[in-house]
């Protein structure tokens, strides 16, 4: 039965509370705004008494997240399209090539990529790039590095382990 008020920590002004003073029992609304960061963030909400009494509550925000299921993808020289690649996020991105030879399509948070025939004499490379645009700060975009081979040219299987006697 005492008159009360609350202190958010530091400049957490991603937090409000409702509402922000009161008396007798404290019953109030924590509202937690979205976190445009790919950092996560930590804050205290402190509930003071007339008479000196204190409780906190601590909040903790998870970062946004991001990432792809494939960092590289290999074609033919012939060229042709990728499997499906899976974006996870919660995050608003877009999906950019600067080579004239690929071109992506989007199907909700998967894509695939497709590569026009290599008829030059000379293996490509090329990159897609996954930027998120809905943080309020600079933030690495993913990379998936695509490699075409080139007329008459061959993968190289490099990842081989010990044979396996089967008997």
């Amino acid at each position: 039965n005492d008159s009360w008020s609350t202190n958010i920590s530091g400049s957490a002004t991603w937090i409000k509370a409702t509402p922000s003073t009161g008396n007798g029992n404290i019953i109030v609304d924590i509202i937690v705004s979205d976190n445009p960061s790919n950092s996560s963030r930590m804050a205290e909400v402190q509930f003071w008494t007339k008479h000196n009494q204190q409780i906190s509550l601590q909040i903790s925000q998870d970062a946004r997240f991001f990432s792809v299921d494939t960092k590289e993808i290999n074609f033919f020289a012939k060229g042709g399209t990728s499997e499906l690649i899976t974006i996870s996020t919660d995050s608003k991105y877009k999906i950019e090539t600067s080579s004239t030879w690929l071109t992506t399509n989007q199907f909700n948070d998967t894509f695939t990529v497709t590569a026009s025939e290599n008829n030059e004499s000379v293996p490509r490379n090329g990159e897609i790039k996954i930027v998120q645009t809905d943080l309020n700060e600079q933030s690495d975009p993913i990379i998936i590095t695509v490699i075409q081979k080139c007329k008459l040219g061959n993968f190289d299987k490099i990842d081989f382990d010990n044979d396996e006697n089967w008997n």
